[in-house]
């Protein structure tokens, strides 16, 4: 699998844009097959977006220039959590796994074989689907990963934007205010370090559910995948994935094992629709030091990046 290029917004040299552009024309092409068998979505449903502002808007009309994209379907891809969201046909084929121990987090992101780029724009670092804002990454002082929640669509910000407005804040607490203060279209979760703590943040329309992390035999833990949790991770067991995760984090296991583990990770394969499904890309965090790891199937060892 080749498709994971490093693309630098900030100096945008013309390898950063062709590397940008591949994956996006490629990205768009599958998306509008999905979009295109779609029955269900409810005329109308791009009207319940909020329209993006401010530097939202901005990055958007800058990955339409850099894409050779229209910025009509940039904004469209962005609302691509809440349309399929509103489509039955999609609720059982997203995953995620995402874990965090002693300040470092990490995921796996299971998803469609499509395009990914590690962008770097401004003091920021993320993983991204062009031309989508971005799916996760960090700051000089915060992280975060997130996963895939079913849940229902409303007038709002969608999860995009709040993607990356997430990697514009300073601070935990400037994160809990900025979701606290806007409306949401949908639910998403988010697993958040600023380095010494993680928190995990299941948002809704009408909510935002916190769990703390744990701590065993000297280490503080927490995880997520991709349903709400009963209670914390310890007792649920909704998810195979999220008790095996929570029983190696509890052993001390370090991230790169958990990310690994057979129970974990999902190959990239045919699913039953016939399109390649799995464990696209596995990341890892440390604020604390400023580092982004990262790997695709096929690789041995991780790739690493700073944070500048």
């Amino acid at each position: 699998m080749e498709n994971i290029n490093y693309v630098d917004l900030n100096r945008c040299n013309n390898s950063d844009r062709a590397n940008y552009r591949v994956n996006a024309e490629r990205n768009l092409r599958f998306f509008n097959q999905i979009i295109a068998g779609l029955k269900d979505i409810p005329p109308g449903a791009r009207d319940l977006f909020d329209k993006p502002r401010g530097e939202n808007a901005f990055l958007m009309k800058r990955i339409s220039e850099v894409g050779k994209v229209e910025l009509e379907d940039v904004e469209r891809f962005n609302n691509a959590d809440e349309i399929l969201n509103l489509s039955a046909c999609f609720t059982d084929n997203f995953g995620c796994t995402s874990v965090a121990r002693n300040g470092v987090i990490g995921q796996t992101l299971d998803l469609y074989d499509v395009g990914l780029s590690i962008v770097r724009e401004k003091n920021s670092l993320y993983v991204t689907i062009p031309p989508y804002l971005a799916v996760f990454g960090m700051n000089e002082n915060l992280a975060f990963c997130t996963n895939y929640l079913q849940g229902p669509v409303k007038q709002g910000v969608p999860v995009s934007q709040i993607r990356r407005d997430l990697l514009r804040q300073d601070a935990m607490e400037g994160c809990f205010d900025y979701l606290k203060n806007i409306s949401r279209s949908t639910t998403v979760n988010f697993l958040l370090s600023d380095g010494k703590k993680v928190v995990d943040l299941e948002v809704a329309p009408d909510k935002t559910l916190v769990h703390e992390q744990h701590l065993s035999g000297g280490n503080y833990f927490n995880a997520h995948t991709n349903h709400f949790v009963e209670g914390d991770i310890i007792r649920d067991d909704c998810c195979p994935r999220l008790k095996r995760a929570a029983e190696l984090l509890g052993r001390g296991e370090r991230i790169e094992k958990i990310l690994d583990d057979s129970q974990i990770s999902l190959p990239v394969a045919p699913n039953h629709l016939g399109v390649r499904f799995g464990s696209i890309i596995k990341a890892i965090m440390d604020v604390r030091n400023r580092l982004f790891f990262y790997k695709g199937p096929e690789d041995s060892e991780y790739k690493v990046l700073a944070v500048n």
